[in-house]
């Protein structure tokens, strides 16, 4: 039996309404966790560039590894001169012409596939083949095919989006 005025619940089975440390400082702990992981990827990423900057002075290789700081200081003059903005819209105009064909060229083989078996018999080996070969693998290839021009470029990114495109179609078909 209990005395009056002294409650006969333990701490865990209290009203959710009553004050407990234990759920504060963890909810204190909740908020501070995000601050600390960010805090540990900056000073990770900070160790790994002070590094890289040492080792790059110490061995004299800048042409082939250079330290962080002359990467900066030249992305610092390519934004100055505004070459580096002229070249992004360039790789945007190409990365997004190549997935447009790509595409494109995924959605008519795969809604031919999806809906035509025997075209599904026919092309399916050669989908499944073709997808698994890296598009890197294809750039020597393509280089001598096509040279080392825009189409060479758009080429490698059909290459890269076609078979995902044409395997989502013939799925949702």
């Amino acid at each position: 039996m209990s005395s009056p005025g002294v409650s006969s619940k333990s701490p865990a089975t209290r009203n959710p309404g009553t004050s407990s440390r234990a759920p504060r400082q963890q909810s204190l702990r909740g908020i501070n966790e995000p601050v600390n992981t960010l805090l540990i990827y900056f000073v990770s990423i900070a160790l790994v560039l002070a590094v890289w900057e040492l080792l790059a002075r110490q061995f004299g290789f800048l042409t082939l590894f250079p330290p962080p700081s002359a990467t900066f200081a030249r992305f610092t003059e390519l934004v100055m001169d505004g070459s580096i903005g002229v070249a992004s819209l360039y790789s945007l105009g190409r990365i997004l012409a190549g997935f447009l064909v790509g595409s494109v060229l995924g959605v008519f083989l795969g809604l031919l596939a999806g809906t035509s078996t025997p075209f599904r018999a026919v092309m399916d080996p050669y989908i499944h083949f073709f997808r698994f070969i890296p598009p890197l693998a294809w750039f020597a290839p393509v280089l001598l095919w096509f040279g080392t021009g825009e189409l060479t470029r758009i080429f490698l990114i059909v290459y890269t989006t076609i078979f995902i495109v044409a395997l989502n179609t013939i799925a949702g078909v």
